[in-house]
């Protein structure tokens, strides 16, 4: 197996974008909403990624955890690998992007109570 050269990230309080773009991101497949979001915004900017490795979402768990890579990942995702400390979360200075979340149901249609209740978690959630 090739492995590619030991890099080691700088302990900083922030980072800026293109400081992280040459080093190897594992990215979630590009259908995804997050890449999308990320490729959007980075063009925005005229810039651009070409990540190491791709995967589908959710399936990060399986990268070799001896690797030292960057990812793009909604929070709630890595959430108990950052509270136990396997991975570390970067504060990128020049990147900020919002996701919007949207749900739909028709009014006039009955709802059961698990609908009802799946709505007022979304609500509290959402904000």
């Amino acid at each position: 197996m090739l492995r590619q050269k030991m890099w080691i990230l700088p302990e900083k309080k922030e980072y800026l974008l293109p400081e992280l773009l040459n080093l190897p991101f594992f990215l979630t497949e590009r259908d995804s909403n997050y890449r999308f979001a990320l490729e959007q915004e980075l063009a925005s900017q005229h810039l651009s990624i070409r990540p190491f490795f791709e995967t589908k979402y959710g399936r990060h768990q399986r990268i070799d955890k001896g690797e030292q890579a960057i990812s793009f990942l909604p929070y709630y995702a890595v959430q108990k690998d950052l509270e136990e400390g396997s991975l570390r979360q970067l504060e990128v200075k020049d990147f900020h992007l919002t996701m919007y979340r949207q749900l739909f149901y028709h009014k006039d249609k009955w709802m059961t109570e698990e609908m009802k209740k799946f709505i007022s978690l979304s609500d509290q959630l959402m904000l």
